[in-house]
């Protein structure tokens, strides 16, 4: 959304290989989808991206989900490097990498200071932050890491400033545009459509 507020051009192609994720997708975004294993997708001709967005499976990362913490490696992990290799591989101008908070310490955080230079060792300057969606105007307490790259020769990318940030939301009931009835108030009724 912001992209096309600045008058880019936006054409989205996202990729997923689970076939409700890409159909959910495809019913929110009108680019076009792919349903494919990202680690076998072939560049044969370098196309040129403004902008690559990675949101890689975090079910191994999350430290909601004690089983893979207790199992200690979950093979879909490693798809933050494959991510890494496709901005290489790839150049766009900027990127935006995102993940739950537990990547910050899996390993003791090895595999997060590993993805930052791999994004270095790639030719990209990277900011990265802990945000809480909150803060950003979605009704919903979903803290990410987030982290902006973009490729050194150009201008800095910077976070945006955080919207109606209230430090106690929590327990605050003046946050009223933190509520999720607000924000859906006008949607029309969900009976309506049929199911997917």
């Amino acid at each position: 959304m912001a992209w096309k507020q600045k008058g880019k051009r936006l054409e989205i192609i996202g990729v997923d290989l689970d076939k409700w994720g890409l159909l959910t997708y495809q019913k929110n975004h009108a680019g076009q989808g792919i349903r494919a294993d990202i680690r076998y997708l072939p560049f044969r001709n370098k196309p040129f991206f403004d902008l690559i967005f990675g949101g890689v499976p975090c079910q191994g990362f999350s430290s909601i989900n004690i089983k893979a913490r207790q199992k200690g490696y979950d093979p879909r992990n490693d798809l933050i490097f494959v991510f890494a290799n496709i901005i290489r591989k790839l150049q766009p101008t900027y990127f935006i990498f995102e993940n739950v908070p537990g990547l910050l310490s899996w390993e003791k955080g090895s595999w997060f200071r590993r993805l930052l230079h791999h994004f270095y060792q790639s030719g990209y300057g990277y900011e990265w932050r802990l945000i809480n969606a909150v803060h950003y105007g979605v009704p919903q307490d979903r803290k990410r890491i987030i982290v902006l790259g973009w490729l050194n020769c150009l201008e800095r990318a910077t976070f945006p400033t955080p919207q109606n940030y209230c430090p106690n939301w929590e327990r605050c009931l003046e946050c009223g545009p933190h509520i999720l009835m607000e924000k859906i108030r006008d949607y029309p009724d969900i009976k309506q459509y049929r199911k997917m």
